[in-house]
């Protein structure tokens, strides 16, 4: 779900040349992790992950979504033509452990 290697690796490649002494640990967690609580320096969110208390910059341009399916499958189900239209649809769907459920 996160472009990792396209966004963050390009900003820290050009980052930690200048400055040799920081050690980088990536975790990947779709647990919504306390980042506070659990003493990180620093996370990573889509926009719409970002807790109103937190200080958030951008790292990144929007990013497009995409939704694809077999043609066997859209030969007997409409196209979605909206967000909301996937619903309606057979999708794989991430349960993000801390976010209450699937991810909307």
């Amino acid at each position: 779900m996160f472009p990792r290697n396209c966004i963050l690796w390009p900003a820290l490649a050009k980052l930690l040349p200048d400055y040799p002494d920081i050690k980088v640990e990536i975790i990947v967690d779709y647990g919504l992790t306390d980042i506070v609580a659990e003493r990180f320096d620093a996370g990573v969110r889509l926009g719409e992950q970002v807790a109103k208390d937190m200080i958030a910059a951008r790292i990144g341009p929007d990013m497009r979504m995409a939704v694809v399916g077999a043609p066997s499958y859209f030969a007997r189900r409409p196209r979605p033509r909206t967000p909301q239209d996937l619903t309606a649809h057979d999708c794989i769907n991430l349960r993000l452990p801390t976010y209450g459920g699937l991810y909307a």
